[in-house]
């Protein structure tokens, strides 16, 4: 069974916190943005700049839910996982907020050579630190993907999978994507896993 993330319930409820203990404490999967939101937002901080700002997704793309996430993650210091597809897909949306914050400044180019500078010593560190998966799928969740039985459940893609492989039980995924409901209407959810949405977290 699924746990919805609560803030409110997470600071204020002992016994809540004890549950997230035992997730926290080991695979804390990050999604696209959420890894987007670790290596922009630690390069503005730093740095002053506000590429985070150049994102669609501002609700929740800022210094502020930054903070909050890494407050979390700090708490438990749980392993961060990604995988490499997701690296390469948040390289993408990263460099198009850059584009869209300074496209028209007289720095861009010197701001996109910090920044690339910056990337490279985050991700020797991130590789150094925290595990880029590859692949731990079983047989069994390979067929689910070929009937795409998985897309009734959430719409997590690859990260879905990796926690309902049998190598990944207790997990945490981050990311911006919600339940899907089934065709009763009903929301689907992860078995043990617990789910962190960035607009959620940006607002709690």
């Amino acid at each position: 069974m699924t746990i919805d993330f609560s803030t409110h319930d997470f600071i204020n409820d002992f016994r809540y916190r004890k549950i997230f203990k035992k997730y926290f404490k080991r695979n804390i999967f990050l999604d696209t943005f959420a890894f987007c939101l670790i290596i922009q937002g630690k390069f503005d901080y730093n740095k002053s700049y506000n590429t985070l700002a150049g994102d669609q997704n501002y609700l929740f793309m800022n210094i502020s839910t930054y903070k909050k996430l890494m407050g979390l993650l700090e708490i438990y210091k749980g392993r961060l996982v990604i995988t490499p597809s997701i690296v390469g897909e948040s390289l993408g949306h990263m460099f198009n907020a850059i584009e869209t914050k300074y496209g028209n400044h007289p720095n861009k180019k010197h701001i996109e050579e910090e920044f690339v500078d910056f990337l490279q010593n985050e991700i020797i560190l991130f590789k150094e630190k925290h595990p880029l998966i590859k692949n731990i799928l079983t047989h069994r969740w390979i067929e689910e993907i070929k009937h795409y039985k998985i897309r009734d459940r959430i719409e997590l893609g690859e990260l879905s999978l990796f926690v309902e492989s049998d190598k990944c039980k207790h997990s945490v995924i981050i990311t911006k994507d919600k339940y899907k409901k089934n065709k009763q209407g009903e929301c689907c959810s992860l078995p043990n896993t617990i789910i962190v949405q960035l607009d959620v977290l940006a607002v709690s």
